[in-house]
């Protein structure tokens, strides 16, 4: 329970970088910084008001608020026992929030270019369709935390270009613009 109670208050406390510390993955995929910072935010976590800490079952946790303008909230996560001790004695925990990852996020760009998410390469592995008719590649990603993000365009005779986004559970597709042709390519048509 104080691993979890530190978790929450880091994360109300706008202490991210603290909280991010304790966090793992099953599949491996740690939010960078920014990522679970525009996470947090967008659940109000830096806006509350009163909160409540209560434990379920099989190590679960979940953090009840109320934010300043008297909407209330829901945060759960699991706690999990590291397998290697402190100083072989003490007990280590880690904070699994693959809960909050987004299901499916939806990514067409313009085929052959390269996408980034926050600064992140987005691997060819998440690509489910190769050039559709409309001339676009899809990727479906698993791993993304509702908020703020900044995807990234870039390509050979493509000028790059990024574009701020938002996603969460009713906003999960993003359709890229035809690609910006950069002026030495069009100077050559």
């Amino acid at each position: 329970k104080a691993a979890a109670e530190y978790f929450f208050e880091s994360v109300m406390n706008g202490d991210y970088e603290v909280a991010l510390q304790d966090v793992k993955s099953d599949n491996g995929a740690l939010p960078s910084l920014t990522a679970f910072e525009n996470a947090m935010v967008s659940m109000n976590l830096n806006d509350v008001d009163e909160y409540e800490i209560s434990q379920g079952n099989k190590g679960k946790f979940t953090l009840e608020y109320t934010d300043t303008d008297d909407i209330d909230y829901e945060f759960k996560i699991v706690v999990e026992e590291k397998e290697k001790n402190l100083f072989l004695v003490f007990k280590q925990y880690e904070i699994n929030i693959d809960n909050l990852y987004i299901d499916e996020v939806f990514l067409d760009v313009p085929s052959g270019l390269d996408v980034s998410l926050d600064g992140t390469p987005v691997s060819k592995d998440f690509m489910i369709t190769e050039q559709d008719e409309f001339g676009y590649d899809q990727y479906i990603m698993d791993n993304v935390f509702p908020g703020d993000h900044v995807i990234r365009i870039s390509g050979t005779n493509v000028k790059p270009y990024s574009e701020a986004v938002y996603f969460d559970e009713y906003s999960t597709y993003y359709y890229a613009q035809t690609g910006r042709y950069s002026l030495n390519t069009l100077s050559a048509r």
